[in-house]
């Protein structure tokens, strides 16, 4: 089945959205390097005065170097705080105008896939209202990102102590601190897409519901290694124009808009791209145990699909448990 003009340019936008936040997480990411090579001649003299002796944790959380490092790594992760904050905030406005003028452009590629001379109604890119009600809806992202910067904390602790106990030396024990604090990065990663993402689909939705001549709009889900079966199962699924639309955290799912008078937008659906796709591209898709209870008849693709919920994200598609069925 051949795309049709509406669901391309849907996908164009979205993958110009992603390029925008791949070189977004490149740069977050040179800046959390350089944070570690700052706490770095801390975790190496803390480890250097420890030196041969075998201090139990507590006796280590009590040594002066300890809270010296402590100290800086909360100061230099509070600055790093307030640098995503501010990553976040313009994102989430660029992302905004970039859904709007989106939905823009599948709206008109609509009519004119139809040969149809229609008008809609247009809201303005920089209207300060139609922004500041796209930013307003998401989760609280002060409250989000002052969680996730503890845990880096937590982890990297945690680590340093365990490759003291174990004897490892100054080099290994500060690699596994140091990857132990990327549990923090990981967060503030999924936070930085997340909040991001919301507000580009949002933006669509805002113009969709504003045209005066969208009934409803479905969804699109990306179509590569990194699309999580719940959304390629959901794929095609029919919204309300009021509908709010669910999808988890990092989702990259599109809506693609109905519009009265126009033939429903098609593609091949997500269930049967992957239907057609080599066995080990499935397996590594599903996962080992999920792929063979499928091909040993346990379920349908169809019966896989649910839904979760979130105080903090909302609604989402959900995989479900594999024991519902073996």
């Amino acid at each position: 089945m051949s795309k049709s003009a509406v669901v391309e340019i849907a996908e164009l936008f979205r993958k110009a959205l992603d390029a925008r936040m791949w070189r977004q997480m490149e740069e977050m990411g040179q800046r959390w390097i350089e944070i570690q090579d700052k706490i770095d001649a801390n975790v190496i003299a803390l480890l250097a005065e420890i030196g041969d002796s075998k201090p139990n944790p507590a006796q280590i959380r009590e040594m002066q170097r300890w809270a010296e490092m402590r100290e800086q790594v909360h100061a230099e992760l509070s600055k790093y705080q307030d640098y995503v904050g501010s990553v976040i905030d313009s994102g989430k406005g660029d992302s905004a105008k970039l859904g709007i003028q989106s939905a823009r452009e599948t709206l008109s590629a609509a009519f004119s896939s139809a040969g149809i001379m229609g008008s809609f109604n247009i809201v303005p890119i920089d209207s300060v209202e139609a922004l500041s009600a796209i930013l307003a809806k998401g989760a609280p992202l002060q409250n989000l990102l002052a969680a996730a910067f503890p845990e880096s904390w937590v982890h990297m602790s945690s680590a340093l102590i365990e490759g003291i106990g174990l004897g490892l030396g100054p080099r290994e024990t500060a690699k596994r601190a140091f990857e132990g604090m990327n549990y923090g990065f990981d967060r503030i990663l999924t936070i930085t897409r997340t909040e991001q993402l919301r507000a580009y689909r949002n933006g669509s939705i805002l113009q969709y519901r504003e045209s005066g001549v969208v009934t409803g709009f479905k969804r699109l889900s990306a179509r590569d290694d990194r699309t999580c079966m719940a959304c390629l199962i959901s794929d095609g699924e029919r919204y309300e124009v009021a509908d709010e639309f669910a999808d988890h955290p990092n989702g990259r799912c599109a809506i693609v808009p109905i519009v009265a008078g126009v033939d429903e937008p098609e593609w091949e659906n997500g269930a049967d791209w992957f239907l057609s796709q080599d066995p080990d591209k499935q397996r590594a898709m599903m996962g080992k145990n999920y792929y063979e209870a499928w091909k040993d008849g346990a379920f349908e693709l169809s019966d896989l699909r649910r839904t979760a919920h979130s105080d903090i994200w909302g609604d989402s598609p959900q995989i479900a448990a594999l024991k519902e069925f073996v």
